[in-house]
């Protein structure tokens, strides 16, 4: 019976967890709030930093990456994404870079690259794609359109379009998968001695 009870605590919490997740909860505070271009740790204080679709928000690449550096520990590692071929998505989406340039930006920071790995032409078709409909169809980002023209547009977009649009494009990318014209970016890099 114990385990029982056990059990289904373990599942409450899972549940809560979701919950936060989904919905918020006010309750949950960061441990540091920063600036990445002065970031409030000492050097070497990491073993392993990450930061996913950041890059392309911050006004000098050049400097998060001094940063990076500076707190990351020697053979740590940094682990990150940024967009490439993607829409602007907020008012401060500044900067894009090539494979060959954040290879470069890494390079200068005493950072090797272990592993890269990108998504393909289609996956940026079908991302592309589906955020115009999303934005310019379906009419989500405009407030002149009214609740039920919006609600019936997304669902015959999600029921009809983004389907066949995501399995076009995923057919692309394992007959003819191109990272030149990839939408994300994928890095896995460790600090070096020298």
């Amino acid at each position: 019976m114990r385990g029982g009870v056990k059990h289904e605590e373990n599942q409450q919490d899972i549940k809560d967890i979701l919950k936060d997740i989904l919905f918020g909860n006010q309750n949950i505070k960061a441990d540091v709030w920063g600036d990445g271009l002065q970031l409030p740790f000492s050097d070497s204080y990491f073993d392993i930093i990450t930061h996913f679709e950041v890059m392309e928000h911050v006004p000098s690449t050049e400097i998060l990456f001094k940063e990076i550096s500076r707190c990351l520990n020697i053979e740590g590692y940094l682990i990150f994404s940024m967009p490439f071929v993607y829409q602007n998505h907020s008012s401060f989406d500044i900067s894009r870079l090539t494979k060959q340039g954040i290879e470069a930006l890494c390079q200068r920071h005493k950072l090797k690259v272990l592993t890269y790995s990108s998504t393909g032409f289609g996956t940026t078709i079908s991302q592309l794609t589906n955020s115009f409909i999303i934005k310019n169809i379906v009419g989500f980002h405009n407030n002149s359109s009214s609740l039920f023209r919006k609600i019936i547009t997304a669902l015959f977009a999600t029921i009809f379009l983004f389907p066949i649009i995501n399995v076009v494009t995923l057919i692309i990318d394992k007959v003819w998968f191109d990272s030149a014209y990839a939408n994300h970016h994928y890095f896995l890099c460790q600090k070096q001695t020298i």
